[in-house]
């Protein structure tokens, strides 16, 4: 089974590819620069830009499978979220259709379920109706807050905690969230590879789901240390964010806002029942991350 990546080396890419190579999967990625890592002599990474159809298109011969996972998760421009969300899945699906490709597999956002949507969350749920109403086969994920080594949510609170002896929340901290390890993640997107189950739509999070205020506590629980939270009005944070949303390396982003103050809780019993997902607590992945 030949397998397509976009977003094979980014923080959930390099899960899913590891996961597809132990799996026997011949996999292809495409990334925008040279990569040398050697997971094992199944997997091969091609450089081209999903934005230039042309520059990528032969990769899509003779594939089975598409994984779309690549997207624009840095930058708060609405014009390079549509770029690298809305264009580059444009593109992804018309090579699909134009190679047969028996079915593609979307990883789209929770942001993308808010009531308020911030470039990422509103080209984000463009691209995911641009895969439905495609006509190809395929399995869309929307995954929950993903954590795990490397990512720039939980590890950036863990060392926020560490550093201030007063943590400040955003509103009332009462909205839900349902943190998922990167790992059971991509354990779910090697299973929506193995199915045979197409045209479904499925909510990706933990097993348990709490508030922002308890995802504090846990934290700081595990930590060992006492902290003080202190509530804010969201629109001190978020029109802050807004103010500064063109100063490198802000600590926090206007959609950031948006995200801690909704709710993100869902039902994963159909992800349970057709995928075999069967992801791990809170606690036991905070406690890895936490020992590595």
């Amino acid at each position: 089974m030949k397998v397509l990546v976009t977003g094979g080396t980014g923080f959930l890419g390099r899960s899913v590819v590891k996961s597809l190579s132990k799996k026997g999967f011949e996999v292809i990625c495409i990334t925008r620069k040279g990569d040398f890592r050697h997971y094992s002599d199944n997997v091969r990474y091609v450089t081209g830009f999903l934005e230039d159809k042309s520059s990528v298109e032969k990769y899509f011969e003779g594939v089975n499978i598409c994984i779309h996972l690549a997207a624009e998760t840095r930058s708060m421009k609405e014009k390079d979220n549509y770029a690298s969300n809305v264009v580059a899945t444009e593109n992804v699906v018309e090579l699909c259709k134009s190679n047969r490709i028996q079915k593609i597999i979307f990883t789209s956002s929770i942001n993308a379920r808010f009531e308020r949507l911030g470039p990422y969350g509103k080209t984000k749920l463009i691209a995911e109706n641009l895969v439905k109403d495609s006509g190809l086969n395929y399995i869309i994920l929307v995954p929950n807050l993903i954590y795990g080594k490397g990512d720039r949510g939980l590890t950036k609170t863990i060392g926020m905690i560490k550093k201030l002896p007063i943590i400040p929340v955003i509103g009332d901290g009462n909205s839900k969230l349902q943190p998922v390890h990167v790992e059971d993640v991509a354990n779910a997107i090697v299973s929506a590879s193995e199915s045979d189950i197409v045209n479904k739509v499925y909510y990706i999070g933990g097993p348990e789901s709490f508030t922002f205020n308890d995802y504090i506590d846990i934290i700081t629980n595990r930590l060992g240390s006492r902290k003080i939270k202190i509530h804010l009005p969201f629109s001190l944070f978020y029109y802050t964010a807004v103010l500064f949303s063109n100063i490198n390396n802000f600590p926090i982003s206007p959609e950031q806002c948006i995200s801690i103050a909704s709710d993100k809780s869902g039902d994963i019993s159909d992800a349970s029942k057709d995928l075999n997902f069967r992801p791990i607590t809170f606690l036991s992945g905070l406690d890895m991350l936490l020992g590595e």
